[in-house]
């Protein structure tokens, strides 16, 4: 619940984190997945505060993607783009012998 903490004073709203925590919003996974109309739900009326909190909850839905494969999709990129190369290269080379 310290995540969820850290997360309502970076969106400068803390005073709706006890709302969300007495309505089970209380994992950064669930707020991440947090719709408008689940906040009206429990009570974020102003449509200022429900944008801000979406766009942040969006923002953190993005940066647990990349944590969750950060790493692995780094590796696998690069992977990929020497396969590739190398495979272009073949590709060329069998076109150029072909013509000669």
């Amino acid at each position: 619940m310290q995540e969820v903490h850290t997360w309502f004073q970076e969106t400068k709203l803390t005073q709706y984190e006890q709302m969300f925590l007495e309505n089970g919003y209380d994992d950064l996974e669930v707020i991440a997945a947090i719709t408008d109309d689940e906040l009206r739900e429990i009570g974020v009326n102003l449509p200022g505060h429900r944008k801000k909190i979406l766009l942040k909850a969006s923002s953190l839905r993005k940066k647990m993607k990349l944590d969750d494969f950060g790493e692995d999709a780094k590796q696998v990129s690069s992977t990929t783009t020497k396969g590739l190369l190398r495979f272009i290269t073949a590709v060329m080379f069998c076109t150029l012998n072909l013509w000669r």
